[in-house]
């Protein structure tokens, strides 16, 4: 039995990361990585996620990894739909 997903989609802030991804000619570091880069990468051409750039302003991720500003954690956080007007 099949089941039909749409794509989950990624937002990247880093051009390092998305190049580590795309280009094949940048060096994977650690096994870790090499691992992790192999899954994203497979996972990309089977079209299972997606990667969508997004601006370090608007990356929701922050305010789960920074310290981040109030005001920076209202907006991020509305984006996120974890809190209402």
């Amino acid at each position: 039995m099949w089941y039909h997903f749409d794509p989950t989609t990624v937002q990247i802030e880093s051009t390092t990361a998305k190049a580590l991804v795309l280009d094949k000619h940048v060096s994977v570091r650690n096994k870790l990585t090499e691992i992790n880069y192999h899954f994203v990468k497979a996972a990309l051409q089977r079209k299972v996620i997606i990667m969508k750039d997004v601006k370090s302003a608007d990356n929701t991720d922050d305010i789960l990894t920074k310290a981040v500003e109030i005001p920076t954690t209202l907006h991020l956080s509305r984006e996120m739909r974890l809190i209402r007007d």
